[in-house]
């Protein structure tokens, strides 16, 4: 379904994904919360609500003897949800308590950084808190659901072991007619402007996390291609890449060091090198690490990297259709993102089609970038 995260409203931060998970605990309009519950055990079927910033996946999985039952009960979870009071009371503590413990550990205390750092205006960097959630109303959880789950708003999948045609008469009949054409939720405009170049946090831990990153694109952009190869070279390759080779094998300062150029179609993303380090090695492993980006800006990339990064890219494609399943997703998220339907026959044809000169700068990253100014706490 076409929403997400940053289409929480301002104070009710949070509120899509406690609407998604009372979906399937709170009951629905004909079967009461705890006899579903009976239900779904009964006949082993597998329900999963996934709420992420720009996208809302549910998945639903189950014996196909039982394909009739099992899209009964999902109609009723889908279109049909009551939102029990009792259990609201119950997921908005399980909730808070999961609130309160989120910055236990250091990853998430590095993201939540990142993010209110690289998107400081930004809807995707705001954080649901004990406020923001007791603040959301029965009729909030409602209003979502009425505005989300709606035909035109939705792409369908399913893959197992059916006759089409059936299956396809089955779906028509459980799903009400789309009004429209187009989806009826639109993501909110957000930007990528960082507010600082150096953000710290103290944590009594042992280990330091380290996430450098800075202004990328969305897409699609005509870059992309050449920016993949880039990336798989730098540090997308994992232990074969020049950051892993260099921090990791060589100096052995890290397990693990990546760089990552997200994928993002909703707003602009960002470009950046994730690891860490002992407290005693950050300075060392900082500077390490952005020496790397220097060379391979100022030296470029060699013949044999280029090739094998290609090779690697267009050599992982048939993952993505290893099953029935994986053919459905691969082709439903094409279909969310609005990529054309031949193109997963044109990706392959990119990358080969690239040349050296194509990646020799990469002009999203400039030294400049991570020029020393004041720290910001």
């Amino acid at each position: 379904y076409k929403t997400g995260t940053i289409n929480d409203p301002g104070g009710k931060e949070g509120l899509g994904k406690f609407a998604v998970n009372l979906m399937r605990t709170g009951g629905t309009k004909d079967i009461p919360a705890d006899e579903l519950d009976d239900l779904i055990d009964h006949y082993a079927i597998s329900f999963s609500f996934s709420m992420r910033q720009t996208q809302l996946n549910v998945k639903v999985q189950f014996l196909s003897q039982f394909i009739d039952t099992a899209l009964y009960i999902f109609k009723q979870i889908i279109f049909h949800p009551a939102f029990e009071d009792n259990r609201i009371d119950k997921e908005r503590e399980i909730a808070i308590q999961e609130i309160n413990h989120r910055f236990d550990n250091p990853e998430p205390v590095l993201d939540a950084a990142y993010q209110r750092n690289m998107y400081p205006e930004g809807e995707n960097s705001r954080l649901s808190s004990e406020k923001s959630m007791n603040s959301i109303t029965k009729n909030d959880l409602i209003k979502f659901h009425r505005s989300v789950f709606k035909t035109e708003n939705a792409i369908y999948g399913i893959a197992g072991n059916f006759s089409k045609n059936d299956i396809l008469n089955k779906l028509e009949s459980m799903f009400p007619k789309a009004v429209n054409d187009s989806p009826s939720v639109k993501f909110p405009s957000i930007d990528v402007s960082p507010k600082a170049k150096y953000l710290i946090v103290h944590k009594e831990i042992s280990q330091a996390y380290i996430q450098i990153g800075l202004p990328f694109f969305k897409r699609p952009h005509p870059d992309y291609y050449a920016i993949s190869v880039f990336n798989m070279i730098l540090g997308g390759g994992s232990f074969t890449s020049r950051l892993g080779t260099k921090i990791r094998s060589d100096e052995g300062l890290t397990y693990s060091i990546y760089s990552y150029a997200q994928p993002n179609y909703i707003f602009p993303a960002t470009f950046y090198i994730n690891f860490f380090t002992k407290h005693s090695t950050v300075n060392k492993a900082v500077a390490l690490t952005l020496k790397e980006v220097d060379k391979i800006l100022e030296e470029g990339i060699t013949k044999e990297e280029f090739q094998n990064a290609k090779k690697v890219l267009i050599e992982s494609l048939p993952s993505m259709f290893r099953s029935k399943e994986d053919i459905v997703n691969t082709y439903a998220w094409n279909e969310y993102y609005s990529r054309s339907l031949d193109h997963f026959r044109v990706y392959p044809k990119k990358l080969r089609a690239l040349k050296m000169k194509d990646i020799k700068k990469f002009r999203y990253l400039e030294s400049h970038l991570f020029e020393k100014i004041p720290f910001h706490k």
